[in-house]
């Protein structure tokens, strides 16, 4: 009820012609009037071949955000666990 009661508010100082209030809304409710944060620049690729100490923590950090599991121990078979909802129950298996 409050945020009717202030959005009423608004639309009514809009109606009077407050600039500030035509700003506020035009800010919050348009996209070509809200503040953008724009970036540039190039991005640089390398590709070099992890450490098994990297690959470990990795492998770790996986299986403690539950996306993988582990079935024949150190370096078998891993299945990571698709996080797409379209495949929740299809598995891929890599190779350590």
């Amino acid at each position: 009820m409050i945020n009717d009661l202030a959005e009423s508010q608004l639309i009514s100082a809009m109606k009077d012609q407050n600039l500030t209030a035509v700003m506020y809304w035009l800010n919050h409710r348009h996209n070509i009037y809200r503040n953008k944060l724009e970036i540039s620049g190039d991005v640089n690729v390398k590709n070099k071949k992890l450490s098994r100490e990297e690959e470990k923590e990795i492998m770790r950090a996986l299986k403690l955000a539950s996306l993988i599991t582990n079935n024949n121990g150190i370096g078998g078979k891993n299945e990571i666990k698709s996080t797409d909802n379209k495949e929740a129950d299809q598995k891929s298996t890599i190779e350590k």
